[in-house]
């Protein structure tokens, strides 16, 4: 019995996590409000869905919008 030939399509590839904020100034905020009611660290993350070590990252540190820098191309070099 003969099987009928699939087509093997491929799915483009992942195009990466979009250009931008990391973190934006809303879940930063968020973060300093609880902190400031005596939320702990690792309640904040769970409520936010955070990991603990990025909230006490963005904790120890004043806003600032953090973007990814762009990479460059191995063929400019």
């Amino acid at each position: 019995m003969e099987q009928p030939e699939r087509s093997l399509s491929l799915t483009p590839a992942p195009q990466g996590a979009v250009e931008g904020e990391v973190i934006n100034q809303n879940v930063y905020g968020a973060v300093r409000a609880l902190a400031e009611q005596g939320e702990s660290k690792k309640g904040i993350a769970r409520q936010l869905g955070l990991d603990v070590k990025t909230v006490r990252t963005w904790l120890r540190r004043p806003w600032r919008a953090q973007t990814r820098r762009a990479r460059g191309r191995q063929l400019d070099a």
